[in-house]
């Protein structure tokens, strides 16, 4: 094979690890927002910055299942004194 074919290669093959690891990460952030499925990793891995848009603007279910139990997850008992 020639080099240049070979740089090509070596190249797609760096940038699908990078994506990889990146679209995980992404997935990491969605499921602590509470969106535990699989697909958002996908979402990211294939769509890259939509798929990274989309995982930004997911909401928070977390905090929206504590503030309609009426737990904020913090008491004034926390707060320091002054």
């Amino acid at each position: 094979m020639e080099s240049w074919l070979w740089g090509w290669f070596i190249g797609i093959i760096v940038v699908l690890i990078i994506q990889y690891f990146i679209a995980r990460e992404f997935q990491r952030i969605a499921e602590l927002k509470g969106h535990y499925e699989k697909r958002y990793f996908w979402i990211t891995f294939f769509l890259w910055i939509v798929g990274m848009l989309l995982v930004i603007a997911l909401p928070d279910l977390k905090n929206r299942e504590l503030l309609q139990t009426g737990h904020s997850g913090s008491s004034d008992d926390s707060l320091p004194e002054i």
